[in-house]
């Protein structure tokens, strides 16, 4: 599905035209728009039915909602591709994303997820 020209203002407004993750000056006419969570890590049911049972899905992950679109260079989307944002850090180099530098708020909990899987990997044995 398409996103509308009213939508992809939006996203442009979230940093006033500087990609979300390396904080380049984005081209008006090449940008990208990166979905945080990316489409093909929306989550799906658990096979074992005791599971599944419990399960709730998130209604905004892996969505076309405002609050999962952020503005990209094509270079960062194109190599985050479906990376979650632990992933592409380490993939990138880049020891701070744009958006934290500046204190922005993105998705809610994208601090947390990065914070627990950086703390997971810290201590697996």
């Amino acid at each position: 599905m398409a996103i509308s020209k009213v939508k992809r203002g939006k996203v442009w407004a979230k940093s006033d035209g500087i990609c979300w993750y390396c904080g380049c000056k984005l081209d008006p006419d090449n940008w990208h728009i990166d979905h945080m969570i990316p489409k093909a890590k929306r989550t799906r049911p658990p096979r074992d039915w005791r599971l599944a049972a419990k399960w709730k899905p998130d209604p905004n992950r892996g969505t076309d909602a405002l609050r999962n679109l952020f503005p990209s260079c094509p270079n960062c989307n194109q190599t985050k591709t479906d990376l979650s944002l632990h992933d592409f850090k380490l993939r990138s180099g880049l020891r701070f994303f744009w958006f934290e530098k500046e204190g922005k708020q993105c998705y809610p909990n994208a601090s947390t997820v990065l914070a627990s899987k950086e703390d997971a990997a810290n201590h697996e044995d």
